[in-house]
């Protein structure tokens, strides 16, 4: 079973996120809400996540804090956004993130 780490502050994107990866059983997903709770399941499964989606507006995070900290243990990530931002997505792309959301 693949593990991911779905990371968002937005309730509902969780709620619909959620509904859909539990339609496939062979992906194990752990949901946080902040950064704080992104850190510590990173730590408690250090080393366990195969792939991470990202919001990258926390109101606990600075703006790429959350990537750095997934790099960092090495996932590679997608990142969710509501801010289309050519400077922001060149500035991820470099952080070595898979792909970008609006």
């Amino acid at each position: 079973m693949k593990k991911v780490l779905i990371v968002d502050d937005d309730q509902k994107i969780l709620t619909l996120l959620k509904r859909e990866i539990n339609k496939h059983d062979y992906i194990e997903a752990y949901f946080a809400h902040s950064y704080q709770e992104a850190m510590s399941l990173l730590v408690e499964h250090k080393g366990e996540f195969h792939a991470a989606l990202l919001d990258i507006n926390l109101p606990d995070a600075k703006d790429e804090e959350l990537i750095e900290l997934a790099t960092f243990y090495n996932i590679p990530s997608v990142i969710l956004t509501d801010i289309d931002d050519e400077k922001i997505e060149d500035a991820l792309i470099k952080k070595d993130v898979i792909n970008i959301i609006f």
